[in-house]
């Protein structure tokens, strides 16, 4: 499946238009987890209204790599800065099962503004970038009192260290917090 990068944030500005939309009821101190699974149902609308996105699914937190393997990210330097090699479980992932050639967005959300966990989920979309191939990926910052949202977006050039990575928000956002 070819997927170019605006395809894939209209497909996401789309599926927050509805969420926000439809969703306009849901506490402000929810649960992230809560905010992601609905998401998730608006993007997997969006997907399964394009042809093209035949046999790709939208999951939540699923952490597999094929049938038994789990997802991890080698080197990922935690919240406490310490170089570990932690089982990861994506927000959302928009993907094809058991075929990681067509791993194609990785999504984090936020719910709420805390620096550190917003820096730390930046670096591990950039390492499902760069390790687990996913073509987009996106950062999400949902404020769900004005049901509004903030999207940053890095490109495939950040897999290969090319210099468009020099002004990647991920990459910017993640060097001005410190641990």
């Amino acid at each position: 499946m070819k997927l170019t990068s605006s395809d894939a944030r209209e497909l996401l500005d789309r599926a927050l238009v509805q969420f926000f939309k439809s969703e306009a009821n849901l506490p402000q101190s929810i649960n992230e987890r809560t905010v992601t699974q609905q998401l998730a149902g608006y993007i997997k609308q969006e997907v399964d209204a394009d042809e093209a996105f035949a046999g790709i699914s939208v999951d939540c937190e699923y952490n597999r790599l094929g049938e038994s393997e789990t997802k991890r990210l080698k080197g990922l330097v935690n919240r406490k800065g310490e170089v570990v090699d932690p089982t990861v479980y994506p927000d959302i992932l928009v993907h094809r099962r058991l075929d990681s050639s067509s791993n194609l967005m990785v999504i984090e959300v936020k719910t709420n503004d805390n620096k550190e966990e917003a820096a730390f989920d930046r670096r591990k979309l950039l390492e499902y970038g760069k390790q687990l191939n996913y073509q987009f990926l996106f950062f999400v910052q949902l404020d769900m009192k004005n049901h509004t949202s903030t999207i940053e977006a890095c490109s495939s050039a950040c897999r290969t260290g090319a210099t468009a990575c020099l002004t990647c928000p991920f990459i910017a956002a993640s060097a001005s917090t410190s641990f």
